[in-house]
């Protein structure tokens, strides 16, 4: 048995690499991507337009599991493997499994655009600068996008 560091039901890191559940259409069948393929991870915000009504499939080039609770999801994790077709994943906890996938792959995730996550910045409302993968602000804790 592998050791789970995190899992949401759709979403699975172990030790070794990522499992997403339904991926594969029409039937669902996993995906196992083991960390020394993932070869660049990027982090983005979801809009209208970007994946956040989208409950499964997507384009040639970018492809969603299924997850029917992706339109209460803000943020999500494109995996780039170094073949086309570029798996997205929406995690419940998107900074947890993006913390455990620099982690176990090495990798600097990049924000949308290529800035490494950190060193873009999302202003709130009250001014303050925030990192680009924060959801709330840390001064106001009101919620920044």
């Amino acid at each position: 048995m592998t050791h789970i560091l995190y899992s949401d039901g759709r979403i699975t890191l172990d030790i070794k690499g990522l499992t997403i559940s339904g991926y594969y259409f029409p039937i669902g069948i996993k995906k196992r991507i083991p960390y020394s393929k993932i070869k660049k991870i990027e982090f983005y915000g979801m809009g209208f337009f970007s994946g956040r009504h989208k409950y499964w499939g997507g384009s040639l080039r970018h492809w969603f599991n299924l997850d029917w609770k992706r339109d209460e999801k803000t943020q999500a994790i494109m995996l780039h493997l170094g073949s086309f077709v570029r798996p997205i994943i929406t995690p419940d906890d998107p900074d947890t499994v993006l913390m455990l996938l620099q982690e176990k792959t090495g990798l600097t995730a990049v924000a949308e655009g290529g800035a490494p996550i950190g060193l873009a910045t999302k202003t709130c409302r009250c001014g303050t600068k925030n990192d680009s993968d924060a959801v709330f602000c840390k001064k106001c804790g009101a919620k920044v996008k």
